[in-house]
């Protein structure tokens, strides 16, 4: 017999990024943004083309 638990729904809003804060993309967003693949976006990095990440979030920069 499984048990089942009802979780009360929460009625906090969802978050938002306040205004005049940039929104943090990974670097798989930006590589949509700029139409390239993977290799390419990292070439582009390494020859100092695109600048480099400026904040990192847990070990993921951003």
């Amino acid at each position: 017999m499984a048990i089942t638990v009802n979780k009360a729904k929460s009625t906090r809003t969802p978050a938002t990024t306040p205004a005049g804060v940039d929104e943090l993309l990974s670097p798989l967003e930006i590589q949509g943004w700029i139409k390239v693949s993977r290799p390419t976006f990292y070439r582009l990095l390494k020859e100092k083309r695109l600048p480099r990440h400026d904040l990192t979030v847990g070990c993921k920069p951003r």
